[in-house]
């Protein structure tokens, strides 16, 4: 069984090994990461040692996090059994695109790791170990209530700036667990001016004994950049 310390990342990185992704520049082939994603999943890890349990993560655009996280997602939900959690994105299309994703992670899951499934549609991913996440599109307009009644312990939002109602989005997050032992909320987004999510990104840099604000530049991915000679 994986402990949420540091010690789970030795096991994630036995857990994706075997995990295949679609990629834009190599296609179809097994999940290979890039710095940036290495660089969050320490710092991750770091936080999770200090018993930090949000992370607010900003991001340049194509660094791989949004991948890594569903491979978090999926990990979280086959090893804390009983988790509760939910994948929230911005629109219906990124959410199908998601899905997936996690459709094709969970063909190549090692037997080590395999949990079967009860349940995956639109609407939930349900595994036999007890374990569900929900799939929630927050929208990109005003909508209304989001998540009502979901005792939540486990959350990937992404690309959270772009989400529409602010009321709902606080209702949502008011709602999280915050005594579960595994308990993890990671929120990631790209920067879109001042916002809901700018407001995110000060009160976690302001409370750092909650919340840890990690910024991942362009840089961080290592084909983006030219080495100094």
């Amino acid at each position: 069984m994986a402990t949420s310390d540091g010690r789970w990342l030795k096991l994630f990185d036995q857990f994706i090994d075997n995990l295949t992704v679609d990629s834009k520049e190599t296609g179809v082939g097994k999940l290979e990461l890039y710095q940036s994603q290495r660089m969050f999943l320490k710092e991750l890890a770091a936080g999770l040692e200090e018993d930090v349990r949000s992370f607010t993560v900003l991001k340049a655009r194509q660094l791989g996090i949004s991948t890594i996280m569903l491979a978090i997602d999926l990990f979280w939900l086959m090893v804390f059994p009983g988790t509760q959690g939910a994948l929230v994105t911005d629109d219906e299309g990124n959410r199908e695109n998601f899905r997936n994703t996690l459709e094709r992670y969970l063909k190549g899951l090692p037997k080590t790791f395999r949990v079967s499934i009860t349940k995956h549609n639109r609407e939930m991913l349900v595994l036999s170990n007890g374990s569900v996440m929900y799939y929630i599109v927050a929208g990109t307009k005003k909508k209304g209530a989001m998540g009502v009644g979901r005792g939540l312990n486990f959350v990937h939002a992404t690309e959270v700036s772009r989400y529409g109602d602010a009321e709902a989005w606080a209702s949502f997050v008011a709602a999280f667990a915050e005594q579960n032992p595994n308990r993890l909320y990671v929120y990631e987004s790209t920067a879109r001016g001042y916002n809901q999510w700018k407001d995110m990104w000060d009160d976690a840099c302001a409370d750092t004994a909650h919340c840890e604000a990690l910024f991942l530049g362009w840089w961080s991915r290592e084909d983006q950049r030219i080495e100094q000679a």
